[in-house]
């Protein structure tokens, strides 16, 4: 007994029976018991039968009118499987049900490689029923069914992809902490759907991969997180050609590593405002605090810097008080400042506490006005 295919000899354990002229025997065979002599047996037909795993493998019939030998090749085969991803890397620990020749279902798994090797299986047809990767099915790119008439070798593709997202700022910078999740299109909403994917690794510069995605269904959404918003999403089509998904999100990287959304701006925008307003009263008060104290003269009259400096005066003093005659003498605060009545109808300007006084009076009209703005702005 031989076999017509595959590596090293017979299994153990095949069933041979002999008929010959009504009488039959049955004979166990394999390993290095391959042969069966038939002694002292009378002319006549012979007929070989030899089963192995249920299936009939090898099936003779001859008369027999001297003593010689009988060669008997059995159809024993070998099935050897690779299965690959979509990226052409090999899928270990591929959960397989494999429907064999006698109807029977085993439950196997692929080893390092995506390799699958069944020896020494009887012909016939052989197919995959159910191919799971973690649990979840998924599909191959052809019919997984095979006519065992000799050795496979062959290759078999899964719909499984890896996924690299890419998520960037507003201004090119890559985004940390975010919340990347690929979901199928059908599952609405995405964020809490059970069928979302999240990223199995996570590279430098915000890259997140997801590892052997099912590419059945072939459209999912791309939802990118930031501090619990959502800031961007966008629908990809799973193909052999799918490269890096980048994302651009309504977020900008800020120094340190503090991430922005458009949900903060209008609350930075105040922050960043009051800070400003802060900044000038603060830059204000410095320099009067250095001044300290002023006095500003000027008697009105036909001098046109007189009146130049009054009508300031009043711009500066509330307008129901510029427009008050005051008593020598009489003093009205306004705004920090005292405008006070002086003799011979001279306004004051005066900036309290009264510590050092500087008078302009003697000065041109443009230097006049260019210290009075310089000082009041």
């Amino acid at each position: 007994f031989k076999r017509e295919g595959g590596e090293g000899g017979l299994p153990e354990g095949l069933r041979v029976r002999v008929s010959l002229d009504h009488e039959v025997r049955e004979y166990v065979v394999g390993g290095a018991n391959d042969t069966v002599w038939l002694r002292t047996i009378p002319a006549g037909w012979l007929h070989v039968v030899v089963v192995w795993q249920n299936v009939t493998v090898a099936e003779v019939r001859e008369r027999v009118v001297s003593s010689r030998p009988i060669e008997v090749r059995c159809s024993i085969w070998d099935l050897k499987l690779v299965f690959k991803d979509m990226d052409g890397e090999g899928v270990e620990g591929l959960e397989l049900m494999l429907v064999c020749a006698n109807g029977t279902r085993r439950y196997l798994r692929t080893g390092e490689g995506g390799e699958l090797v069944l020896r020494a299986l009887p012909g016939g047809t052989y197919y995959i029923e159910e191919l799971l990767w973690n649990g979840t099915p998924v599909k191959s790119e052809a019919r997984l069914r095979w006519e065992l008439e000799g050795d496979v070798a062959e290759e078999v593709v899964v719909k499984l992809k890896t996924i690299r997202v890419r998520v960037l700022d507003v201004l090119g910078q890559s985004v940390p902490g975010a919340e990347v999740l690929l979901v199928p299109v059908a599952a609405r909403p995405p964020s809490l759907s059970p069928l979302a994917f999240r990223p199995t690794v996570v590279l430098q510069h915000s890259v997140y991969v997801f590892e052997r995605v099912p590419a059945e269904p072939k459209d999912y959404v791309v939802v990118v997180r930031v501090q619990g918003r959502e800031v961007v999403s966008e629908t990809i089509t799973i193909t052999r050609d799918l490269g890096e998904v980048v994302l651009r999100c309504s977020a900008l990287v800020l120094p340190g590593g503090y991430v922005v959304t458009r949900h903060e701006v209008p609350l930075l925008l105040a922050v960043v405002l009051l800070s400003a307003a802060l900044a000038v009263v603060a830059v204000k008060y410095v320099r009067l605090r250095r001044l300290r104290s002023m006095i500003v003269e000027a008697t009105p009259g036909t001098a046109p810097e007189a009146r130049r400096s009054l009508a300031y005066f009043r711009r500066v003093l509330p307008r129901r008080e510029g427009g008050q005659r005051l008593a020598v003498g009489e003093t009205q605060r306004s705004r920090g400042l005292a405008k006070v009545a002086a003799g011979d109808g001279a306004a004051r300007l005066v900036l309290r506490p009264p510590v050092k006084v500087e008078r302009y009076g003697d000065v041109t009209e443009s230097e006049e006005y260019e210290e009075v703005e310089e000082l009041f702005e």
